[in-house]
């Protein structure tokens, strides 16, 4: 089985990505910090034990941006 190719935007950025990649292999080949930040694709935040199973699909945006708390 041959394994594709798709696109995708990351942070208002069009790349290419394989169909198997996971929010997880994300965080790790740009080498994110793992503290500190959320993801959200296609404006919906995706909770972090859910980044190594959630796949990402053809044309998903994905947004990392840095978690603040406060009011």
């Amino acid at each position: 089985m041959k394994i594709k190719n798709m696109k995708i935007t990351l942070n208002d950025r069009k790349i290419d990505i394989k169909d198997s990649t996971t929010l997880f292999d994300i965080v790790s080949f740009y080498k994110y910090k793992k503290f500190g930040f959320a993801i959200s694709v296609n404006n919906v935040v995706i909770p972090k034990p859910e980044w190594s199973t959630f796949k990402i699909k053809k044309n998903d945006t994905i947004i990392l941006f840095q978690a603040i708390s406060g009011g």
